[in-house]
């Protein structure tokens, strides 16, 4: 029989030591520093990642090199990148550099439920993101929708819906969204019928 030590809640992020918060009705502690290293690095990788933006060539070695060179802050400053950028990382070569420019290039052409996804927006993963996607088919319109209008999507509740809403509403989210759009992301829902045309 082992006496097991005893369980100190942090109260402090161990990667920028602002104060961890608690959310009501969760057990998990959060660090809700925007300027956060390790969160930054985490939704750069999550936002590269399979079932978000599907970016291939940029895993997490690279991802530190580039936050730490100043290269990137954030997951929309991959789309500020050259190809001399990713050159003067530690042992990239020109064909690395150019798969890896050309991999984030081409994630420019993913549809709306992928950036929903790649957005790091509090309970929403790949399949909610899927399910908004089908009712609202471009960032414009998800700007404009209510929170009712969210939750009354079959498999979207109302803390989702919440979450969603207050993600739209949000000033420094709206600059983020603003950027991208700047930089050529601006996709539609990829069963929007509607049209092809990126507005």
């Amino acid at each position: 029989h082992f006496d097991l030590p005893e369980y100190i809640t942090p109260v402090e992020c161990p990667s920028c030591h602002s104060k961890l918060v608690t959310r009501e009705g969760e057990v998990n502690l959060y660090c809700e520093n925007r300027e956060c290293p390790q969160q930054a690095m985490a939704k750069i990788e999550y936002w590269v990642s399979k079932e978000a933006m599907d970016i291939d060539f940029i895993g997490p070695s690279i991802i530190q090199q580039l936050y730490d060179g100043g290269f990137v802050k954030n997951a929309v400053d991959l789309y500020k990148l050259n190809m001399q950028d990713f050159m003067q990382l530690e042992n990239i070569k020109e064909k690395s550099a150019y798969n890896m420019y050309t991999s984030i290039q081409n994630s420019k052409n993913q549809p709306l439920n992928r950036l929903l996804t790649a957005l790091s927006i509090r309970l929403i993963g790949k399949e909610s993101a899927e399910l908004i996607t089908q009712k609202f088919s471009s960032v414009d319109e998800l700007k404009f929708a209510t929170r009712e209008q969210l939750a009354e999507i079959d498999g979207i509740g109302d803390k989702m819906a919440d979450s969603v809403y207050e993600f739209f509403h949000d000033e420094d989210c709206l600059k983020l969204l603003e950027e991208l759009k700047s930089l050529g992301i601006n996709p539609v829902a990829k069963n929007d019928k509607k049209s092809d045309v990126l507005g």
